[in-house]
């Protein structure tokens, strides 16, 4: 059986910012997270709720309770190629549907023990989260979002702005937190999932991408039209040099800015 999904990861790239907004003097609301390997791509941003006392805890408390699960998911997969030793009843791995709410239920049933160990309400996890599950080898992944932000699926553009009422999953504790079976019968009545295939350009970011005083900054951000954008897409720093060029410009945001960005080298390569 071959496996391409090597091949998948030398064409694609994952670039990332983090800035703190001029409204937030003392720490970022935002944090970001990704992890790669050779089968999946995992990816989330949290956004804590400005009206929240110490919402950088609660974005930052997500964070690493995703990490986490995220990791602790993946160590057991190591352990267990994904193509061998299958119940003789089953034919393929895991989807990716299936594979995410896995993840999400032991995120979230996580959150609930440190709720009570840490004698917390779900007011202190009030935080936009928005996760990104991606298998490299089918080609498949989807997207959940509670609260604002903005996703970039390919070509096609999301904002989620309910009005200053964000649909935090805080809303739907009981929900999330109850097991599997429960979550994945709550998840069949959420409008918030967007399913896709294959990678081009993929982004989900924070609403602080919406609060810049230059109506271009998610053309500027989530698309690259210069040919020497294009062809920087491969270092590191490339989101920060188009971030210090903003700055020379005067460009200016207000809130939080956190950005995942999943790009498919091969496909901006043929449009040069």
């Amino acid at each position: 059986f071959f496996h391409c999904s090597l091949f998948i990861l030398k064409n694609m790239n994952i670039r990332t910012l983090l800035k703190r907004g001029s409204d937030h003097e003392l720490a970022c609301q935002d944090s970001i997270f990704h992890y790669e390997n050779e089968d999946y791509i995992f990816a989330s941003v949290f956004d804590g709720c400005s009206q929240v006392v110490d919402s950088h805890f609660a974005s930052n408390l997500l964070k690493k309770t995703f990490e986490n699960e995220v990791k602790k998911e993946i160590k057991i997969r190591l352990k267990n190629n994904r193509f061998q030793n299958l119940p003789d009843n089953v034919d393929e791995p895991k989807s990716i549907e299936d594979t995410s709410t896995e993840i999400l239920s032991s995120f979230f049933k996580k959150l609930d023990l440190i709720r009570v160990e840490l004698n917390l309400s779900a007011d202190d996890f009030m935080s936009t989260c928005i996760f990104l599950f991606y298998d490299k080898y089918y080609e498949k992944g989807i997207i959940y979002a509670f609260g604002d932000g903005v996703i970039l699926i390919n070509n096609d553009l999301i904002v989620l702005d309910h009005d200053n009422k964000p649909r935090y999953f805080g809303l739907y504790w009981k929900s999330l937190v109850n097991g599997e079976s429960t979550l994945k019968e709550f998840l069949k009545e959420y409008n918030q999932i967007w399913s896709f295939d294959k990678i081009e350009n993929i982004v989900i970011s924070t609403d602080g991408i919406l609060s810049f005083n230059n109506q271009s900054a998610i053309d500027y951000f989530f698309y690259d039209t210069h040919i020497n954008e294009k062809s920087q897409i491969h270092q590191e720093s490339f989101f920060e040099k188009k971030y210090n060029i903003t700055k020379i410009n005067k460009w200016s945001h207000n809130d939080d800015l956190g950005i995942v960005r999943i790009i498919n080298n091969e496909e901006i390569y043929n449009d040069i």
